[in-house]
């Protein structure tokens, strides 16, 4: 029999009832919410669907590639579209797999959204660092060169009759990476969600 050490109290208790028989506080500190997501979350399964997701990648960027080849679509649009694919099918698995009833369908897809965003701010955060790196790299390469200090001059006119040009192409190019932003923020939950019920109606419908 398991031996669990009350919170409140430190008293040794048996791991069988929910409460402390010394003072009756509550011996698991977690929240029952927290509790019913992991009764319905398993993890290998979890791990299952980024794999897919892995594989739904490699597909869609060949898939949607076609369109953007031919123009119809832009490389931002080709970019969301390959994440949107990937996420939904990744979710569609994970459905399929681990819900057994459609109250597992929501504790599964609040995981594979968490799971999903930490993965994606690690690898911004790791090519982030990477461009930094190299950025400070080059930035202290050149600026020890002695060609820019003898064609400083001629560089700085140019910059300053071209700037305006520049600022304004600058200007658009950060509008737009914005609003891609914000649109692939708003569609990834969705694509998660509606992967996740879809696989758990195939499971349950078909």
């Amino acid at each position: 029999m398991s031996k669990e050490t009350c919170p409140n109290c430190g008293n040794v208790v048996d791991d069988e009832g929910d409460f402390c028989s010394e003072c009756g506080a509550k011996l698991n500190a977690k929240s029952e919410f927290l509790n019913k997501i992991d009764e319905k979350i398993s993890l290998s399964s979890l791990i299952l669907s980024f794999i897919v997701v892995g594989v739904f990648l490699f597909i869609g960027s060949l898939f949607w590639s076609i369109f953007s080849a031919s123009g119809l679509i832009g490389f931002s649009t080709q970019t969301l579209l390959t994440l949107l694919f990937a996420v939904f099918f990744g979710g569609m698995f994970l459905g399929y797999v681990s819900c057994v009833n459609k109250s597992y369908v929501v504790p599964n897809f609040i995981v594979y959204l968490s799971a999903m965003i930490a993965a994606i701010l690690c690898l911004v955060g790791g090519v982030f660092t990477v461009l930094s790196a190299l950025t400070t790299s080059l930035a202290s390469l050149f600026s020890s060169s002695p060609a820019t200090s003898a064609y400083g001059s001629a560089s700085t006119y140019s910059s300053s009759v071209s700037g305006g040009g520049n600022t304004n192409i600058a200007s658009s190019l950060i509008s737009n990476f914005i609003i891609d932003i914000l649109i692939f923020v708003l569609l990834i939950p969705c694509a998660s969600y509606l992967g996740v019920y879809v696989g758990y109606w195939i499971k349950n419908n078909l």
